[in-house]
């Protein structure tokens, strides 16, 4: 919520959005509830609230799977408890189950024969699969590393993959970069460029991963795109891309140099 909103319900109301939210939340209402502990957890200035917030996501938790996905990475941290990795794997399961449970339920809405009752279900259906990429997301994480379940990339993947169907941006780039570098699958830096390009509007680091990707492939053609994505970066006055763009430009002949710089105004063009 924006200060002038908050401003404007102190105005008519006589009290903050804190206290609105701790009212509604002693009554009873989750969302609050939720909204509540993100305030207090989220107060970097204020650690000595983060337990307080902790207490109002354990009881979001109990009928909201974002709370208990909340829940998880406290439990992770250590934010507003003592930090337990294990259970922080096992309340992620729980709420992946539940958020799966609903996307069940919601496409079930959504094939019912009526306009108002379809769109509900589509609806919720949107809702409830944010949540599961963002379970599956923390799950490969830590099956990844090892933290709070045994390590095992198989799954990892397989958790990736799911997010993806589901529309994960988050998921696609975190196994873009499993495949530049090889580790948990085999390497297939093509596949890595091919995931992550979508995504190149969404800032300089996206775009400097591209880079990176391009350059490591080393052949004629993929040096052209590394120098176009590179005058990109230049040009967004990403420190060091100039210097890197004068390695490139003796790397290429004339026309290719050329030819990587008419790649770059065009795609410049779109970002």
């Amino acid at each position: 919520m924006s200060n002038e909103a908050v401003d404007m319900n102190e105005e008519e109301h006589g009290f903050s959005y804190e206290e609105e939210l701790l009212r509604k939340a002693e009554d009873g209402d989750v969302n609050s509830q939720y909204e509540l502990a993100r305030l207090l957890l989220f107060d970097e200035e204020h650690p000595e609230r983060y337990e307080e917030g902790f207490k109002w996501a354990k009881l979001a938790a109990k009928k909201s799977s974002r709370a208990s996905m909340l829940v998880a990475k406290c439990y992770y941290d250590g934010v507003g408890c003592n930090q337990d990795k294990r259970r922080a794997v096992k309340t992620a399961e729980k709420a992946l189950l539940f958020q799966e449970m609903n996307n069940d339920l919601a496409r079930g809405l959504g094939d019912f024969v009526g306009g108002c009752v379809k769109f509900l279900g589509n609806a919720l259906t949107g809702v409830f699969s944010q949540s599961c990429e963002d379970a599956r997301v923390f799950l490969a994480n830590c099956y990844t590393l090892g933290e709070g379940v045994p390590r095992n990339y198989a799954k990892a993947v397989t958790l990736l993959e799911e997010a993806i169907a589901e529309g994960s941006r988050q998921a696609q780039l975190v196994l873009a970069e499993h495949y530049a570098e090889g580790k948990i699958v085999n390497q297939d830096v093509k596949k890595a460029i091919e995931l992550s390009l979508p995504f190149v509007r969404g800032g300089s680091q996206v775009i400097e991963f591209v880079f990176n990707c391009y350059e490591q492939l080393g052949d004629p053609d993929s040096l052209i795109e590394a120098y176009m994505w590179c005058a990109i970066l230049k040009a967004k006055e990403v420190p060091s891309y100039s210097d890197k763009l004068d390695e490139l430009e003796l790397a290429l002949d004339l026309e290719q140099v050329y030819l990587a710089q008419d790649k770059a105004k065009a795609q410049w063009s779109l970002l």
